[in-house]
């Protein structure tokens, strides 16, 4: 992944809408972010991540937390992110959540966050949650790994270099995913815990099964039977003990039955005789109570007689009252019809009363509508042109929101070339800084030349000797040599003079070249101000420009402010015209419902006194032809002839059945009678008594036998079931065990607890490969940074047994041939250290995601610590990474690595709050 374009607006430090082409920075090599601390430098990275993922680069910095507090209210909140990945290009543009200006009204409103992403092939993704997938699906990487690899964020350096094997396992865990191994270890644990707590349960509860073992205290093993309650025996004794145990109560429970059985058949035959006696008993008291009864009852057979006799005299008058009573009932349904009709002419009397009124009442609203819906034409029809007027209006503030736009860029541009004549003057003042002291030099170098020239016979004549021929004059004899003058300058003087001169010239040409083409930049761009400040008023200087724009700008307010109120009414209008349209067919529909009910109103009244009419002559004619005035009375006459016949036939029902039934309790009276005298008939003579003394003598013996044999009957199914359990419970603790043996040993080796062994965990064993192929490719950093001094190296073994190992780090120094702590290198030290771990990270987390395309890579901070030497490494280290169309960036405010990295983005806090941001 590579940026192309990114564009902020209203984002973080940055007000307004900044863009920055990346393009311009290559494809490869290093490239500076700098300015002032806190202009927002690492902003630059959280918008790329923000772009890509919807949360920035750092962990402190959240989404919601983007808004810029110097935009201005109306400002949107975006970034556009234009990338480049696998040579096809994207383009990402995210808002935030945040609150800006009603557009109408006054106070704030909630902008929801939003996404978009646009493909190679034109498909646009616009759900966030769609574009988040997409871009890991494309990426190959999540946020988390992204800012791993491609962005070292500040102060995180030193996190990986200095941390525990415990912090270390955390990062990696997260890094490279090791979860699992950690929930194999703590499914392990766990495992043996519980089969460790499920031994104990199966021994705990043979145990309570052996503590109910019953025994009888006469018993010959009831002295095994303490041993096996107080733990001595082994459970295999204490199975056979519960074998004989059982045996013996087998033996005693079936001499007890026979016992049993025998004092049953002995106690049922005494009580079949006493129940013989007292039935006996019972039928000479039943025989005397029949003879007694039979004596009773003639008198009162002949009293019933005479009762059914009178009661049947009066039937031919029960007769006359049941005739009575069914004339009436024949008439009682015209008596229902006259008390129908005469409700029937109530109602309807109501109902015409209300009838009458209901008239009244809709011919009134039916014409108050008629007036409403003539004045509601009459509106609609002055409001015919509200939708044009609207229409005009907006075009007329789209054409002003247009203006004020433009003028907006102009004076973006205007600002923009008045930074550039600051950057102008800087130049111009380095230009001639640097010209005069080419001057100086070139001077300085033109008077040596001079006295070289001028006491070149003084240095030739240094030269001389004897019987060696002179340069000039070819003589071999050098009476008198001229003598140097002690300002003469010498000839490796007079070159290094020339060499700073010419230097310095080209310094100054370089200089003035740099001020040129800014000029040059700084005309273009008032050239292309003045001819966009045309379309407003025509102006002849670029001085003109911004006075134009203040007043465009002011003309431009107050025309919005009037067209806002114009627009305010207008759309009320075309409001009120579309609540008309919308009420005009609704009231003229209901009109025409009203008028249709008023007609029914006048049916249902006509109907109405018609049926009137036909009920009032049929209540004269049922009045006329009824012997009682209403209906309750002829019932009341009906009851009471029922009554008297009800009664009088109760009367006849009651003698005759008071004669059946005396009649045959005497035939049973004498049947009874017969039956005892038979029953008695050679009856034997028993003594209840002596049979009733046997029985108590035998009962006790009975309980007595009972209670042992329930005794025994108890002890056997107990010990048999504790003999039952026992053995299951034997079988499972034998399996339990031989389960948590293995299971203990996997759970020792995976958290490394083996006795005796390094405290190394089964995670930290899987991490300290990751970590291994991590150093291997830090160390090819450190040594080039360190320039061969320093070798990072994992700790194979803990301080002690006791501790966890395996992710601790030394570091080995090649000059003094000791291993030692990271913690004991200086912060100069350390930082490339850090710097060279947090590399080999990000290239095995790249290596490990498989096949991921990151062209881009930045470094937040931490070069302030170097000294020249250092930082020179670390340089040419992070030179090394951008091998292969790898693009670097850097966030520093190191004056050397400005003078070092040319392509630079520079970020410039402005007195006026916010930032801007430039690519030089």
């Amino acid at each position: 992944m590579r940026p192309i374009h990114l564009t902020m607006s209203a984002f973080g430090p940055y007000a307004k809408r900044t863009e920055l082409d990346f393009d311009r920075l290559g494809r490869s090599g290093l490239y500076l972010i700098t300015g002032d601390t806190g202009a927002g430098k690492t902003s630059i990275f959280d918008a790329i991540a923000y772009a890509l993922f919807g949360e920035p680069s750092g962990e402190n910095r959240k989404a919601g937390m983007l808004r810029s507090k110097y935009a201005d209210p109306d400002t949107q909140t975006y970034v556009i992110l234009v990338f480049d990945y696998a040579g096809k290009q994207y383009e990402i543009r995210r808002s935030p959540k945040y609150e800006r200006r009603k557009q109408r009204g006054s106070g704030m409103t909630t902008e929801n966050a939003k996404a978009e992403m646009r493909f190679p092939d034109g498909r646009v993704l616009a759900d966030a949650r769609e574009v988040d997938r997409a871009v890991v699906e494309l990426l190959g990487l999540n946020r988390d790994q992204y800012t791993q690899i491609a962005m070292i964020a500040q102060g995180d350096f030193l996190k990986l270099l200095l941390a525990s094997t415990e912090d270390r396992k955390r990062i990696f865990q997260k890094l490279f995913r090791t979860q699992n191994y950690s929930r194999l270890q703590e499914d392990l644990k766990s495992q043996a815990a519980g089969l460790r707590q499920d031994s104990e349960r199966a021994s705990l509860s043979i145990r309570q099964y052996i503590a109910g073992i019953s025994c009888e205290a006469d018993s010959v093993h009831s002295f095994e039977v303490g041993q096996a309650k107080a733990g001595i025996l082994p459970t295999a004794d204490v199975l056979d003990l519960l074998g004989k145990l059982a045996a013996d109560d087998e033996t005693v429970l079936s001499e007890l039955t026979k016992q049993s059985d025998a004092l049953d058949r002995t106690i049922s035959a005494v009580e079949s005789r006493l129940e013989l006696a007292k039935q006996q008993q019972r039928i000479r008291s039943s025989l005397a109570g029949s003879r007694k009864a039979l004596a009773d009852a003639g008198p009162r057979l002949e009293e019933a007689q005479l009762a059914k006799e009178a009661a049947e005299a009066r039937r031919p008058e029960i007769d006359d009252w049941k005739d009575q009573a069914a004339k009436l009932k024949a008439a009682l349904p015209s008596y229902s019809e006259l008390e129908s009709k005469r409700s029937t002419c109530e109602r309807l009397n109501r109902s015409l009363l209300q009838r009458r009124d209901d008239i009244a009442r809709k011919g009134e609203l039916l014409e108050r509508s008629r007036t409403e819906l003539a004045a509601r034409k009459n509106a609609l029809e002055g409001l015919r042109s509200a939708d044009t007027d609207l229409l005009t209006l907006k075009r007329q503030k789209s054409e002003l929101d247009q203006s004020m736009e433009e003028i907006r860029e102009l004076e973006d541009a205007l600002r923009e070339v008045q930074l550039l004549e600051g950057r102008l003057e800087r130049l111009q003042e380095d230009y001639r800084m640097k010209s005069r002291s080419a001057l100086d030099l070139k001077a300085r170098y033109d008077a040596m030349h001079k006295a070289y020239l001028d006491e070149q016979a003084g240095i030739l004549a240094q030269t001389l000797q004897d019987g060696m021929p002179c340069p000039v004059c070819g003589s071999t004899s050098h009476p008198s040599p001229a003598v140097a003058s002690e300002a003469a300058p010498s000839k490796e003087a007079l070159a290094s003079a020339k060499d700073r001169a010419e230097k310095a010239d080209q310094t100054a040409a370089q200089a003035s070249e740099a001020a040129g083409s800014l000029n040059a930049q700084i005309a273009e761009k008032k050239d292309s101000a003045l001819k966009r400040a045309w379309k407003f008023a025509p102006v002849s200087e670029y001085a003109g420009v911004s006075p134009l724009l203040r007043e465009r700008k002011a003309e431009l307010s107050a025309q919005f402010s009037e067209l806002k109120k114009k627009l305010t009414a207008a759309e009320e209008q075309v409001q009120i015209k579309r609540r008309l349209e919308e009420s005009i067919p609704q009231l003229e529909k209901a009109l025409a419902a009203d008028a249709e009910e008023l007609s029914d109103l006048d049916k249902q009244q006509t109907a109405e006194q018609t049926a009137r009419k036909a009920i009032l002559e049929r209540i004269t004619e049922l009045t006329a032809g009824l012997r009682f005035a209403s209906k309750a009375e002829a019932e009341r006459t009906i009851t009471a002839l029922q009554q008297k016949t009800s009664a009088a036939e109760n009367q006849i029902r009651l003698t005759g059945a008071a004669h059946a039934d005396w009649d045959k309790r005497i035939a049973e009276f004498r049947a009874s009678i017969a039956e005892a005298e038979k029953a008695l008939e050679g009856a034997e003579d028993l003594d209840p008594t002596q049979d009733g003394i046997r029985l108590q003598e035998l009962r006790p013996q009975k309980t007595e036998l009972g209670l042992k044999l329930r005794g025994a009957s108890t002890r056997l199914d107990t010990n048999v079931r504790i003999l039952d359990e026992i053995r299951k419970k034997a079988e499972d603790a034998a399996r339990i065990e031989k389960r948590l043996t293995w299971v203990k040993s996997l759970s020792d080796t995976a958290n490394g607890t083996l006795s005796g062994k390094d405290k190394i965990m089964l995670e930290a064993y899987i991490q300290a490969a990751y970590f291994d192929r991590i150093l291997a490719r830090a160390n090819v950093r450190l040594m080039v940074m360190s320039d061969g001094q320093y070798e990072l190296k994992r700790r194979i073994e803990a301080d002690n047994r006791q501790s966890q190992s395996g992710l601790d780090l030394d570091v080995i120094d090649h000059y003094n041939g000791t291993e030692r702590s990271v913690r004991t290198l200086s912060g100069g030290e350390s930082f490339k250290a850090s710097l060279s771990l947090a590399l080999g990270l990000s290239e095995e987390i790249r290596s490990s995601a498989g096949g991921i395309r990151l062209d881009t890579m930045f470094v937040d901070e931490g070069f302030g610590s170097l000294d020249e030497d250092s930082l020179r490494q670390a340089i040419r280290a992070l030179t090394g990474l951008t091998e292969g169309n790898r693009l670097v960036g850097i966030i520093s405010h190191v004056s050397e690595l400005k003078e070092r990295i040319e392509k630079q983005i520079v970020v410039t806090k402005q007195k006026t709050g916010g930032s801007t941001a430039v690519i030089l």
